[in-house]
């Protein structure tokens, strides 16, 4: 009865081997496509539902050691603070500008001078720029820039090599004047399929086995 079932059982696993094996090649292929799609993928601007802009870019998909090899690597800042994870699941890095048009700030007491008088000039550093009018009565400023990169970079740390795993976000600014008020962070969990499962192929390794005998 064995004999009789063994090429058919066989033929089966064959058949699910290659079928898993197409759908790894066809997501390879996915992914590569993905990949070379974002890496010529420049910023762009939209406004959301909320009424505000929202910048969106096409997200690169890499395993861990590719991350490590072509982006962290690569790059100072990140390089630091992802020292403090034990593994790195995703990673964003941004420039930020913040402009404010016209500040317009009058005096409580007008200084009084037998003239009228302006004073005009910049102020500019690398975390902000400015210009800025001074009359009797007035200081404005127009415009006024500040700018910072940031990262976030979001995996599992741990405080000692065999200690609890926790999944963390971190955000870092270059800006020192910028700071984090609030902050929520949220990863989905996704399950393997059922044929990706160490038993599911277990079992089919020892069912191939006993049925070649």
């Amino acid at each position: 009865m064995v004999k009789n079932i063994a090429p058919y059982a066989l033929s089966i696993l064959l058949l699910v081997l290659l079928t898993v094996q197409c759908n790894h090649n066809s997501r390879n292929k996915s992914n590569y496509l993905s990949n070379l799609d974002a890496l010529t993928d420049t910023v762009s601007y939209y406004k959301n539902k909320a009424g505000t802009q929202t910048a969106t870019i096409k997200t690169l998909q890499l395993k861990n050691n590719e991350l490590n090899d072509y982006i962290i690597s690569k790059d100072e800042e990140l390089k630091a603070v992802t020292k403090e994870f034990s593994s790195v699941q995703s990673v964003v890095k941004y420039t930020m500008v913040a402009k404010f048009d016209t500040i317009y700030i009058p005096l409580e007491k007008p200084i009084i001078t037998e003239n009228r008088f302006k004073v005009s000039g910049e102020k500019k550093n690398k975390w902000f720029s400015l210009n800025y009018t001074i009359t009797n009565d007035s200081l404005t400023i127009s415009p006024l820039l500040t700018y910072t990169d940031a990262s976030i970079v979001t995996g599992i740390k741990r405080k000692w090599f065999m200690g609890k795993e926790t999944i963390t976000t971190d955000v870092t600014f270059t800006n020192p004047n910028i700071t984090v008020t609030n902050l929520k962070s949220v990863t989905v969990t996704v399950n393997n399929p059922w044929y990706k499962k160490w038993y599911v192929w277990l079992a089919a390794g020892v069912t191939g086995g006993l049925l070649l005998k």
